[in-house]
């Protein structure tokens, strides 16, 4: 796994030094900026996260973040907005300092149309094919039946821990191999991808709510191109809110053309100061000597809490519970059992080749949320994964772990 070799003075001196060139680049674009707009405003975010568990070996880990961010108007029209991530992290028992521009977007509201350029969010109708900051433009345009979007971005500037991209082997090896300022070039950046995406979005309080994505990934630098189409659809009766989605991928891995699909259906009942959830999300197998393969998507997003799985090969059934104890206090607690989809893509846990079961087992976790001040926000929560409750990997290790997360804004 990761390079485990510990920081000496000479990388605690180049760490330092990056921080203050980052640093003095992001207060310098505030100030040659700050005579031309109309209205300006700045804040400091301060991320604060330990926790501690594992499987066989438990570790402590620690992750500090500052943000400073910087927002302003630019006339009746235009906004601009600024952030930045300096992050000081202690894992696999180094530490280490991670300097990111995290959202910066130039953005511009017309009578019917939104135009934003710049590192920004995005994220697609079910919320697992590619979602999270990208470089790049988008263009919406607002019309009495819906809201319809194009965009284009650029992943190669990006960290490649931020945006997780690991669609093929070279994707693997470079995502998991350590940060390195005397490499910087070759450890930091993500794997260069080219997205582009169609949206249309409507939205009736009165009706179904739908969502429609069309998704192409471009592979700058290997053979693997995939394109994909998505649907959501959401229904409210009542309290209750359901929602329904599905995703058709098309896979084009230098001559070879593949086809992948993946789903999601989900109850959501509001009674209340508690709520219920009951959802599940799918995905199709890996097939020898067919052109059915694995759903495969662009950004790596955990499926559990515990258990880092992506939807690739793997099936998972979720429900959850939460209850508002007070105004500024909420707890709630659920599980998700994971089912695999085959026994050769989902790779996130040792399963051996005895084991040719298909229930990978379930996790339980909780989590408490208090929010004394609207600046500041307290998260416990913690969880265990049991391989033992399912056939596919019965003699595994517990998978295990409890963390705080302390969230203050300035």
């Amino acid at each position: 796994m990761k390079n485990k070799r510990g920081l000496n003075k000479h990388y605690g001196q180049k760490h330092l030094r990056a921080f203050c060139v980052l640093r003095s680049f992001f207060f310098l674009c505030i100030f040659c900026i700050v005579s031309i707009v109309n209205a300006n405003d700045f804040g400091i975010i301060i991320d604060q996260t330990v926790s501690y568990g594992g499987i066989e070996e438990n570790s402590i880990e620690y992750s500090g973040k500052i943000i400073p961010r910087y927002q302003a108007l630019l006339g009746d029209r235009g906004e601009l907005y600024i952030s930045a991530g300096f992050e000081c992290e202690y894992i696999y028992e180094n530490w280490r300092f991670i300097p990111e521009l995290l959202r910066t977007e130039l953005s511009f509201q017309f009578d019917k149309a939104d135009l934003t350029a710049g590192r920004m969010y995005y994220s697609d109708p079910l919320g697992f094919i590619a979602s999270g900051l990208f470089d790049g433009a988008r263009l919406t345009i607002l019309s009495d039946f819906g809201s319809f979007s194009v965009g284009a971005w650029y992943t190669g500037f990006l960290y490649k821990e931020r945006i997780n991209i690991v669609m093929t082997q070279d994707d693997l090896a470079s995502f998991i191999t350590e940060l390195d300022f005397n490499n910087f070039y070759s450890t930091y950046f993500a794997p260069k991808r080219l997205i582009a995406a169609f949206d249309f979005e409507h939205l009736d309080l009165d009706s179904l709510q739908s969502r429609l994505a069309a998704i192409a990934q471009f592979d700058l630098t290997g053979n693997l191109n995939s394109q994909y189409i998505a649907i959501k659809l959401t229904k409210a009766v009542g309290l209750v809110s359901i929602d329904m989605g599905a995703c058709a991928e098309f896979i084009l891995d230098g001559k070879e053309f593949g086809f992948a699909w993946a789903g999601v259906f989900g109850i959501q009942a509001f009674l209340g100061k508690s709520g219920l959830l009951f959802s599940g999300r799918f995905s199709g197998a890996n097939f020898n000597d067919s052109p059915v393969s694995a759903f495969l998507p662009i950004t790596t997003i955990a499926m559990g809490e515990i258990l880092d799985a992506k939807l690739s090969g793997i099936s998972c059934i979720t429900a959850e519970y939460s209850y508002m104890l007070s105004r500024t206090l909420t707890a709630s607690a659920g599980s998700t059992y994971f089912i695999l989809s085959d026994n050769e893509t989902f790779l996130g846990y040792p399963v051996t080749e005895d084991n040719t079961g298909y229930f990978l087992g379930p996790e339980f976790s909780a989590r408490i949320i208090w929010s004394p001040f609207s600046d500041l926000n307290i998260n416990l929560k913690g969880g265990v994964f049991l391989p033992s409750l399912g056939n596919a990997a019965p003699d595994a290790g517990i998978k295990w772990r409890i963390e705080l997360n302390v969230i203050f804004g300035l």
